[in-house]
């Protein structure tokens, strides 16, 4: 009876455990991202001031973004933790939407391989590392000119 309750409650264990995926950030985060075309250059830039920023306080989880970085790339607060909004463009076959929306990554479909997306910064470090990606861009404030 002991057996059958302990390999019960290691199932249910496994189980709690793979709904949702873990982050695991090492610190200090590379400023420099790889040099492939699927980083946008304001990506890249966000990127560069997001890891010096991360890098100072030398733990993600209390990471709050300095006011210059909010205005900037136009980060938005939503209760206690601040989001990156912006366009990924994917690989159908190849990119894994319950892997990414698994990592935190809120995904809103515009067309086949087109979306929009808001992230957590927490998990920013995770996101750019999933495989398919064709493009990722962060978004850009439009300034009405009349």
């Amino acid at each position: 009876m002991k057996k059958f309750l302990f390999i019960i409650s290691t199932l249910l264990l496994l189980m709690s455990c793979s709904v949702r995926k873990q982050s695991v950030v090492t610190l200090p985060l590379d400023e420099n991202l790889p040099q492939t075309d699927v980083y946008a250059p304001n990506f890249r830039m966000f990127w560069a001031d997001f890891a010096k920023e991360v890098n100072k306080v030398n733990n993600i989880n209390k990471f709050e973004p300095s006011r210059q970085l909010i205005e900037q790339y136009s980060l938005q607060k939503e209760e206690t933790a601040y989001f990156l909004v912006g366009l990924i463009t994917i690989v159908p076959d190849s990119f894994d939407v319950n892997e990414a929306t698994s990592l935190g990554l809120q995904l809103t479909r515009m067309t086949n391989d087109t979306f929009t997306y808001s992230c957590n910064l927490c998990n920013l470090p995770t996101i750019v590392t999933l495989k398919g990606v064709r493009y990722i861009e962060v978004a850009q404030k439009v300034f009405n000119r009349l």
